[in-house]
């Protein structure tokens, strides 16, 4: 009779067991499914946008100075020549310059100047500009050096192309390329593309 009633027992938890872990098992399934699904990373539309516009807008002067100087010593391994550049305040105007004529008295084929305007933080680029005597390969490697891709449509615009305009301007990836041409030389605005402030009704 005791056998019984220990086979009995012995049952009874065996199948109190057995339930227990169904249930145990129910409830891990219902968590589970409560649980949110993996989602893929979405893409930092900051950084899209980046790509798009190029990278002028927050450029820093070290960043494009590094720039310009690789794409120098590309041309020079070509045999072309480009002026250097460094970042200077030039104490006659207190302007920001890339490059400016270091003697009181230059000739005409030196009368050359890169101006550089920054933001308030002083380390980001604002607008580039080269006034003077034309200086194609310079001016054509300043532009590259903001990011932007050479085209057969700058270089129409950068020598006039025949037709030659005494303002022109265009925008290319997020920048506003102008340049105005007169008997003293050339000016030649290198600008990150802003907003055009809202139309009267």
């Amino acid at each position: 009779m005791k056998k019984y009633i220990a086979l009995g027992v012995a049952l009874f938890l065996v199948t109190g067991l057995a339930v227990f872990g169904v249930n145990e098992k129910t409830d891990a399934s219902i968590e589970n499914k409560n649980l949110p699904l993996p989602t893929s990373p979405q893409p930092n539309l900051e950084l899209e946008e980046g790509k798009k516009t190029g990278t002028y807008k927050q450029m820093t002067t070290d960043e494009y100075l590094n720039r310009y100087n690789k794409l120098k010593t590309e041309l020079a391994g070509k045999g072309i020549k480009v002026l250097p550049f460094t970042l200077e305040v030039e104490k006659k105007t207190n302007f920001y310059r890339f490059y400016y004529p270091k003697k009181q008295k230059y000739t005409k084929e030196e009368a050359k100047w890169v101006s550089v305007m920054l933001k308030s933080d002083g380390k980001t680029i604002d607008g580039l500009m080269f006034q003077g005597t034309p200086d194609f390969p310079t001016i054509k490697a300043m532009i590259e050096a903001t990011g932007i891709v050479w085209s057969t449509q700058l270089d129409q615009l950068l020598t006039g192309g025949g037709t030659a305009k005494s303002s022109e301007e265009m925008k290319v990836d997020g920048v506003k390329i102008s340049i105005k041409r007169e008997s003293s030389g050339i000016t030649v605005m290198v600008d990150p593309v802003r907003l055009d402030p809202p139309k009267k009704l």
